[in-house]
Order: C-alpha cells, then structure tokens, then sequence
C-alpha cells in the first residue's frame, strides 16, 4: 500500500506543479476556477476573485509542489539522501499537516467549513480540492508512517 500512495501522491504533486507551470507560461484554462471568488459573483466571468496570485508567487507554488514530490518519494523510499533521514522525515509530517490544514480551510472561502459556496470555486473546493488535499494529507501521513 505504501509504495502505491507513495507513487500515487507524488505524481499528483508533479501534475499540480505542472499546472502552475502552465500558468506561470500564461496558460489561462482552469485558472479562474481555481482561485476563490467573492460571493455571489459565480455568474460573473473575471474580476471576481480574491487575490491574483503574481506569476513569481504562482512559480513558487509549483515549486514547493515539486517539493512535496520529491519529499513523499524521499520518505516513501525511491530514492535517498544519507544523513537526512530525520529531516525528511519531519517535513513529511509537515506537509502532511499542511494538507490536512489546507482542507479544513480557513472558515471562509477555502475547505470544507468554508461560508462562501455559491461560487464557481467554492462549488470546485467542495467536491474537488478539499476532499484532494484530504486524501493527499491522509496518503502523506501514511507514507511517513510507514
């Protein structure tokens, strides 16, 4: 089971930080949707969004989403660095900790006891990318378990 979660996690790690990268080069589908949206603006193309991430911000993200790749394959045992052992392995539970914290949300417009629904992203976050990060945390936390 470990050697699957730790594959599985990974290469979802590697396809969100390509993703970033896609829009980093000025790629734009699924880009809206992925960032929340003040209530009550679902019907209402642009503008509407919360934030706008700058490109170097975005880049970051996909690199600590490549990262969190070679980390869980690290802690997972397909591949390591000697003496490091500690560290990685209390960075996994890190990131572990940080996926779990990224799916119970911050109470307003992110996870799963987040307020605002009636957007296109709140709507996404609840069936798509809460219940993700639920599984990449509970996956993570096994790897570095086991």
């Amino acid at each position: 089971m470990t050697p699957f979660l730790t594959l599985f996690s990974s290469g979802i790690f590697m396809a969100l930080a390509a993703l970033h990268l896609y829009w980093v080069l000025g790629g734009r589908a699924g880009l809206e949707a992925a960032l929340p949206q003040f209530s009550g603006s679902s019907s209402s193309p642009g503008g509407s969004s919360v934030f706008r991430p700058p490109k170097a911000m975005t880049l970051l993200v996909a690199l600590a989403l490549l990262g969190a790749a070679g980390l869980v394959s690290l802690e997972g045992g397909f591949w390591s660095l000697s003496g490091l052992k500690d560290w990685v392995h209390g960075a996994t539970l890190l990131l572990s900790g940080v996926m779990l914290a990224r799916a119970v949300g911050e109470f307003r417009y992110v996870g799963f006891f987040k307020t605002v629904r009636d957007t296109r992203f709140g709507q996404l976050d609840t069936r798509f990318y809460s219940p993700l990060c639920l599984f990449l945390g509970l996956a993570v936390l096994w790897v570095a378990l086991n």
